[in-house]
């Protein structure tokens, strides 16, 4: 096939360099989640489903609001790939400004969201643990989305380290203050599940504070004069980031909604099964790391040659991304399934919470495929800036064929169920692999048309 000659070993080295720390660096993030979710399961199986539950209203927010960064940060790639870096600052401090709005407005709807609590059948114990987490939490919102906001700055800049270096010390403080205050030590009276709140807020503050005093103290960003005089908000350029944003930021909504949903319809089923979708979902978000990785770095790869003007590049950096991506998801969905029957104690030592999980590891090892195509598809579009057909393409699968497959597999016995909370992973495994073909074939026609007309042509 054609395509295959940009398939190019030296530019496999330079994604394998730029996505190995943004992988670790994630991981560690993801890891944090992970400890909270193992040391509450530990805690008593109420503590995990407390969490799970403010974790639900608590990510479908955030996550949505990252997408402002994950659409901005082709943006810097293109200032950086031209050298442009007076016009790279302007840039940098409008997604500041983004950043601080997107706060504000997450702090409202969380505090706004804890008041639909109480029309859950939880028990007192969940209950007080979820009220808690959701409120603690939101002390650390600002914190989240101007460390993103740094991540944009240095990723984009192909500086990819230096996220995965404060990730890996957050990892660590964020498994001692744990210890501290879910536990109760130095003194410190045992908050239970509400302690890791406590620990999130401050992590989130230290990996902000942390990652801003790096970048003044690396030489590779000396060529960036930060001037506080500088620091003042370009609605024009605020509205067009919006509008470049806006697109991924509502495709992540309805995706983290949907997950949203399964997490509030599997409230219905008991402590047992919230605690283990909680595991099934901690898991498949570590999982999905490895793809988000790839996704990133072919998205910077994009915005940096075509800041050069460099099409060939550009192209090389797809195929090859995608190349990579495809092989990366055959191994882990081989190395997840033979694993199956025993991830579900590394979180709790509830047995039917494990014995639900072991049981629906099969649907892990499909998701995977079709996981990975997608998100590259994604990362591409992103570094194309055709971001569009994201959002009109998540709603519409997502909700208008996801969510009626997985309501039928979950509910009735029309296709041999019900299978419960199973059947609504099986929808959202479905959702994937429609999404890989539509995202596929919309790169195909992307690279076609920028061949024929160039970086100029639009849609």
């Amino acid at each position: 096939m054609e395509i295959l000659k940009y398939f190019d070993f030296a530019e496999l080295r330079k994604i394998a360099r730029l996505a190995l720390p943004i992988f670790l660096g994630s991981m560690a993030s993801m890891g944090m989640a992970f400890t909270d979710t193992v040391m509450a399961g530990h805690l008593s199986a109420a503590d995990l489903a407390g969490i799970a539950l403010a974790c639900t209203f608590i990510f479908t927010l955030t996550i949505s609001g990252s997408g402002f960064a994950l659409a901005t940060t082709p943006v810097i790639s293109a200032d950086h790939g031209s050298r442009n870096y007076k016009l790279l600052l302007e840039h940098f401090y409008q997604i500041v400004f983004i950043a601080l709005g997107l706060s504000f407005a997450t702090v409202t709807l969380l505090a706004l969201s804890s008041l639909l609590l109480p029309f859950f059948e939880l028990e007192p114990k969940v209950y007080r643990t979820a009220l808690e987490y959701l409120l603690i939490s939101l002390l650390g919102i600002p914190g989240y989305f101007v460390f993103h906001a740094l991540r944009t700055l240095t990723e984009g800049m192909s500086y990819t380290r230096l996220t995965m270096y404060v990730s890996f010390i957050a990892l660590f403080i964020n498994a001692g203050l744990n210890y501290i205050f879910m536990y109760g030590k130095l003194g410190i009276p045992a908050m239970g599940g509400s302690g890791s709140a406590v620990s999130t807020v401050m992590v989130q503050t230290f990996m902000a504070l942390f990652q801003w005093y790096r970048i003044r103290r690396i030489s590779y960003f000396s060529m960036l004069q930060f001037r506080l005089r500088d620091f003042r908000p370009d609605f024009a350029v605020i509205g067009k980031f919006v509008r470049l944003g806006f697109p991924i930021a509502t495709a992540l909504f309805f995706e983290v909604a949907f997950f949203t949903f399964m997490g509030l319809v599997v409230t219905f089923m008991g402590t047992s099964m919230i605690a283990a979708n909680q595991i099934y979902y901690n898991l498949m978000s570590i999982i999905y790391m490895l793809p988000f990785a790839l996704s990133q770095v072919v998205a910077i790869r994009i915005g940096f040659t075509r800041g050069e003007n460099n099409l060939d590049k550009t192209f090389r950096a797809i195929v090859t991304c995608y190349t990579a991506g495809l092989v990366l998801a055959l191994a882990t969905a081989v190395t997840t399934y033979l694993c199956r029957n025993y991830v579900g104690a590394l979180y709790t030592d509830d047995p039917e919470v494990i014995a639900i999980v072991s049981g629906s590891f099969v649907i892990i090892s499909l998701y995977q495929l079709a996981d990975f195509c997608q998100i590259n598809g994604i990362g591409i579009l992103r570094g194309f800036q055709d971001n569009r057909i994201i959002t009109v393409a998540s709603v519409c699968v997502y909700w208008l064929i996801g969510l009626p497959v997985s309501l039928i597999l979950c509910f009735t016995d029309w296709l041999g169920g019900p299978y419960e909370f199973r059947g609504l992973w099986s929808g959202l495994c479905v959702s994937l692999y429609v999404l890989a073909v539509i995202y596929t074939v919309r790169v195909a026609s992307d690279m076609r048309r920028i061949k024929k007309s160039g970086w100029d042509s639009g849609r």
